[in-house]
């Protein structure tokens, strides 16, 4: 993973602003790279081995948005299709006239560059909304390895807490 500087912004050639994960060359594979086990010291069952933060982008990014909130105090949106057949979960906030959308890849201004990497769930049309205690219910019926996905999340915020701070 090619680490230099992740926690401070750089402006891209849209005059927008990024920090964390976004300035790795490739991003799934700097995520993918941050291992459970690794991080956290601890072993998991033969059928939990493959636990990243890629996951935290990619199935659980709803437990890494709702433990962004808890720790920074950032709003949880939802970005979802019309045809509710695809979401996405993110952190947003405002500053100095600036939107900042923030997930597991980290800060950004760019909307754009924020759908890029969500597109396989965000594939037509889409509406965007604050998260409610209904979507909530909903997330922990089907989320069966909930408990590590809270334990990695907290693990990686309080680690890379720059990467996810909008000031």
């Amino acid at each position: 993973m090619d680490r230099y500087r992740l926690d401070q912004y750089e402006i891209c050639k849209t005059r927008s602003k990024h920090k964390g994960f976004y300035n790795c060359s490739d991003i799934d594979e700097a995520l993918s790279e941050i291992k459970y086990e690794e991080l956290l010291g601890k072993k998991l069952k033969k059928e939990n081995l493959c636990w990243s933060a890629w996951l935290l982008l990619n199935g659980c990014c709803n437990i890494f948005a709702t433990e962004l909130r808890k720790a920074l105090g950032y709003e949880v949106f939802i970005i979802e299709q019309i045809n509710k057949k695809g979401f996405h979960v993110f952190c947003q906030a405002c500053m100095d006239n600036d939107w900042y959308y923030i997930d597991v890849r980290g800060v950004t201004t760019n909307f754009d560059e924020f759908l890029k990497g969500i597109r396989m769930f965000i594939k037509s049309e889409f509406i965007v909304r604050k998260v409610t205690s209904k979507d909530i219910a909903t997330w922990d019926e089907f989320n069966d390895e909930k408990d590590i996905a809270i334990e990695l999340s907290q693990a990686i915020i309080r680690k890379y807490k720059n990467y996810y701070m909008i000031y």
